[in-house]
């Protein structure tokens, strides 16, 4: 068993390290152990290791790096899964950490100026522009959109600024008709002009529900460029990425790109061209890298950017989503992984061959961005390591340990 492997490599570290600790650490595993064999034996090996990582408040912040380094070598299948770089905040430290190849067989890790597709991560950049823009007084969140969008028989749907936010607009996943054609590049083949026909002739349904829609950002970027008198990526760029010197941020149709992406791999290994976009690129278009995401992570918590301001009101739960544990805020989701624990709030991203993972807890001040080349989910992996940083979401020993 995986679980037998780790502890056999690592118990001589963990005694020369926590000696005086040690006898401690080794009756606490056995007893994990023990309840693992016998109690819960549906439960993932990788809590197991998270709880032993964490008996003591001292080997936590002492060595984070080489804990989640074990944890991530002894986890992924670097065959399936060829390159991963993963950031992490605690506080106002920073913590940087590759793994693998940008292509395989090349040799090359990834590194912080690595590109990566972000796909539907994508839509918190979009959500923020739309906050911006509220701040100023611009477009309020009960604005219909007809106001900004000239489309036939828009306004008598009723849908508001707030709705597309927290995707309560009534619209579905895509439009029909999308995806036909080169299976990808499923977002290179649904012209404007498509969408536009599509608007016009679908009905909303009376019972407005949360139904996560990629046309919901779509029609905000419309929104922007009205409201702005920009192009989406102007705006983007003088009110996002400028302040916070997020100088390798861009459309997927930037060169930059390329010269400088991790290959990307289908779910069987096979490589996959990088996307190109067309219509939907204020929901799925950035591609950035490691350096500007923990710019943009660090921006979410309270005064620690230039647009703090704007980050914050996004991340206020506002609707019942169709998990027990999640809910719909304005761009971001909120998750509750215990009654007593404060909520995670994150957002996920994929493209054929990329996958990006943000989340943080705003009042342990912890955060993490993952960032892969392969189309495997890694979601488990990144909300794992933020569980290990808050301490098995244990709220008193967290909030202790990362008093601010």
């Amino acid at each position: 068993m995986k679980f037998l492997s780790f502890l056999s490599h690592n118990i001589g570290d963990l005694r020369e390290k926590h000696s005086k600790n040690f006898n401690n650490i080794i009756l606490y595993v056995m007893v994990l152990y023990d309840h693992f064999l016998f109690k819960t034996r549906k439960m993932k090996y990788k809590t197991l290791l998270l709880s032993m990582f964490f008996v003591l408040p001292a080997l936590a912040q002492n060595d984070l790096q080489s804990n989640v380094e074990r944890f991530v070598n002894y986890e992924i299948d670097f065959d399936k899964h060829p390159g991963i770089i993963i950031g992490i905040i605690e506080n106002d430290n920073e913590l940087i950490i590759p793994f693998g190849e940008t292509q395989k067989g090349n040799g090359i890790q990834p590194t912080a100026k690595t590109h990566f597709e972000l796909g539907s991560l994508t839509k918190v950049f979009t959500a923020t522009l739309i906050q911006q823009l509220i701040t100023e007084g611009r477009v309020s969140y009960e604005d219909n959109i007809a106001k900004y969008v000239t489309i036939e028989n828009l306004e008598s749907k009723n849908i508001t600024i707030k709705d597309l936010m927290q995707h309560t607009s009534g619209l579905p996943r895509y439009p029909f008709g999308f995806g036909e054609g080169d299976k990808n590049q499923p977002y290179n083949n649904y012209s404007k002009k498509q969408l536009i026909k599509f608007l016009e002739t679908y009905n909303i349904p009376q019972k407005r529900e949360y139904i996560y829609s990629h046309i919901n950002s779509v029609l905000l970027g419309y929104v922007i460029e009205a409201a702005s008198g920009k192009d989406y990526y102007t705006y983007l760029k003088e009110t996002i990425l400028d302040p916070l010197g997020m100088n390798d941020t861009f459309l997927v149709r930037n060169e930059t790109f390329v010269a400088n992406a991790a290959q990307g791999y289908d779910k069987f290994g096979n490589e996959v061209p990088h996307w190109e976009v067309q219509t939907f690129d204020a929901a799925v278009g950035l591609i950035s890298t490691m350096a500007d995401l923990m710019k943009f992570l660090t921006a979410q918590f309270y005064n620690r950017s230039p647009i703090s301001t704007y980050c914050l009101p996004l991340h206020e739960p506002q609707v019942k989503t169709n998990f027990k544990k999640i809910k719909g805020g304005l761009g971001w989701h909120i998750m509750y992984p215990y009654k007593k624990y404060h909520g995670v709030i994150g957002h996920s991203g994929a493209t054929n061959g990329h996958q990006v993972y943000m989340a943080f807890v705003q009042e342990t001040q912890t955060g993490i961005v993952l960032l892969t080349n392969s189309t495997a989910d890694h979601k488990d992996l990144g909300y794992f390591i933020l569980k290990m940083m808050n301490f098995n979401w244990n709220r008193d020993t967290a909030d202790q340990a990362w008093k601010y």
